[in-house]
């Protein structure tokens, strides 16, 4: 139930943007680092009913201050900075749980940044409980300098861009990555594309991929350029050849992409489920912000 003078929708094509703003505006205020993108929005919104699964709250004169999406056990909720502390988030908490509830998911929950000690109390309160660690990391770069070096990749790696013909493997290939993560429901081929090749703004050059001589796809990575830095988006190397060199090969040839576009660093995002942060770390990239994913038990009718 919303504060009296409120009002929710669910997210429709023509409130995208207003929600991206509003998102923006949270990052802003919560970290002076805004870093959502309007294809973030648009590549979930894909993967649900958005009558049933988001919604934007806003104010008496219309203006929105809140939204809220569930994507499987996970929330993505925020309340404009102007007006917390009027029992909004309380409010998408409840709805995020009844929407969840609903389908039959057994947990839902939010990463929230450390240092969000507001946000953290107010899931605790609702019986949240901490489930892993993430990170962003970065590497910079002198784009006027010499060209960043990780090592070369083991003899008969090539790392390129995916053909049109392989995307769809490339994407096989992180689900299967990614399979290996404790505790990770599985996504299905529409969901990477909506969040790889379908994602709005996507580039041919965007998906790379490691192979061998004879074609044999070993590695996968997505790159998102939001023309300051370089994301690495996703990197996953199939389990039958890790251990190859492989992710160092890709890794690299995202420094190397970087510094040619002039991005001042590349940067990417892990968690402790993957148990990559010393990989990463020994790369030379570095820990700036840090994370912590809390979940709410939901009890399921029957």
């Amino acid at each position: 139930m919303l504060p009296d003078g409120l009002a929710a929708q669910p997210i429709s094509p023509g409130t995208i943007d207003e929600v991206v703003a509003l998102v923006r505006a949270c990052e802003a205020h919560d970290s002076g680092a805004p870093m959502y993108e309007r294809a973030d929005l648009v590549g979930d919104l894909s993967l649900v009913d958005a009558q049933a699964a988001s919604c934007l709250v806003r104010d008496a004169a219309g203006v929105p201050v809140g939204w809220g999406l569930v994507l499987g056990r996970r929330c993505f909720a925020d309340v404009h900075p102007t007006a917390r502390g009027r029992g909004i988030g309380g409010a998408l908490v409840t709805w995020s749980v009844a929407v969840a509830t609903a389908a039959g998911i057994d947990r839902i929950g939010q990463t929230i940044e450390d240092t969000r000690g507001d946000a953290v109390a107010l899931l605790r309160s609702h019986g949240a409980r901490a489930v892993r660690t993430s990170w962003i990391l970065r590497r910079s770069h002198d784009p006027a300098g010499p060209a960043p070096l990780v090592g070369q990749a083991r003899p008969g790696i090539e790392v390129r861009a995916a053909r049109a013909d392989e995307q769809d493997h490339a994407l096989d290939l992180l689900e299967r990555a990614f399979a290996t993560w404790p505790d990770r429901p599985p996504s299905s081929r529409a969901a990477w594309r909506s969040m790889v090749t379908e994602r709005e703004g996507f580039r041919a050059d965007a998906l790379q991929v490691a192979v061998e001589a004879d074609g044999v796809l070993l590695g996968a990575m997505h790159l998102i350029d939001d023309g300051s830095e370089l994301w690495v988006d996703k990197l996953g190397v199939d389990p039958p050849h890790q251990r190859r060199g492989v992710g160092r090969a890709l890794l690299g040839q995202a420094f190397l992409i970087g510094h040619a576009r002039g991005r001042p660093a590349t940067v990417l995002s892990t968690d402790s489920n993957t148990g990559a942060l010393e990989f990463y770390e020994g790369l030379g990239m570095v820990v700036t912000r840090s994370f912590t994913h809390w979940a709410i038990p939901l009890r399921l009718p029957g």
